[in-house]
C-alpha cells in the first residue's frame, strides 16, 4: 500500500481518484469480507470489524483502505474496530478522514496497538466532528502525552452533562 492517499485529494483528477477509491473497495473486501463490504458500502450505519468477529486482524493497510472509503459512508453511526492490530499510523489514517465522517457517533478502537503519536492525531480532529460522542481507547499503549491530548480535547470537544 506504500503510496496510497489517505482519503483522496492529492492533485489527481476526479477520474483517477474515483479508480482509486474502486479499488481500495474491492481490495477492502479481501480483507473485510464482501458481505460486510456490501453491507459497509449499501448505507449501513453500524459496522462490526473487531477481529474476534470478522476473524481477520485489518492492521494498518486495512485501516488505510478504510479510510480510503469512510467518506462514502455518509449513514455510519458506529464503527467497531477492537483487536486489529491498529498503530499509530492507522489511528492517523483514520484520524484524517474523521470530519468527512459527519454520522459517526461511536468510534471503538479497543484492544489496539494505539501509542501517544496515534492518540494525538485522533484527539486533534475532535472538534471538527461534532456527532462523534463516543471514542473508546482502553487497552492500547498510550501513555501521559496522549491522555493528556485527549482530555484537554475533550473538554472543548464533547458536551459536559
Amino acid at each position: 500500500l506504500s503510496g496510497m492517499r489517505v482519503g483522496g485529494g492529492g492533485g489527481g483528477s476526479e477520474e483517477e481518484d474515483g479508480a482509486s477509491v474502486e479499488k481500495a473497495w474491492a481490495d477492502l473486501a479481501g480483507v473485510i469480507g464482501s458481505d460486510r463490504a456490501t453491507k459497509l458500502r449499501g448505507g449501513a450505519t453500524k459496522i462490526d470489524l473487531d477481529a474476534n468477529t470478522t476473524g481477520k486482524k485489518m492492521g494498518d493497510a486495512g485501516v488505510a483502505l478504510l479510510a480510503t472509503v469512510l467518506p462514502q459512508c455518509t449513514a455510519l453511526t458506529k464503527l467497531e474496530l477492537q483487536r486489529n492490530e491498529i498503530t499509530d499510523v492507522g489511528a492517523a489514517a483514520l484520524a484524517n478522514v474523521l470530519p468527512q465522517c459527519t454520522a459517526l457517533t461511536e468510534l471503538n478502537l479497543k484492544s489496539n496497538q494505539i501509542g501517544d503519536s496515534g492518540c494525538v492525531a485522533l484527539s486533534n480532529v475532535l472538534p471538527q466532528c461534532p456527532a462523534l460522542s463516543e471514542l473508546y481507547l482502553s487497552s492500547n499503549q498510550i501513555g501521559d502525552s496522549g491522555c493528556v491530548a485527549l482530555c484537554c480535547r475533550r473538554r472543548t470537544s464533547f458536551p459536559t452533562p
